[in-house]
């Protein structure tokens, strides 16, 4: 499927890790993505918090070694 179902328990657990950003230096719509595509994953309850998290790390550290 193309559209995840999200619940408003995902909504209020997303929005509170975004409130509890400390600091961005600058958003990299590549890694953005990344992060977006490999969340819906984890919200449909396909993949682990640790699947996803390991994922995002690999994928966005191939872009930022490619820069």
């Amino acid at each position: 499927d193309l559209f995840v179902q999200i619940s408003e328990s995902d909504i209020d657990e997303l929005r509170d890790l975004l409130c509890n950003v400390t600091r961005c230096e600058q958003i990299n719509a590549s890694v953005l993505n990344i992060v977006l595509e490999e969340a819906a994953g984890y919200f449909a309850g396909d993949r682990t918090e640790d699947e996803v998290l390991a994922t995002i790390q690999n994928r966005a550290r191939n872009v930022v070694n490619e820069m």
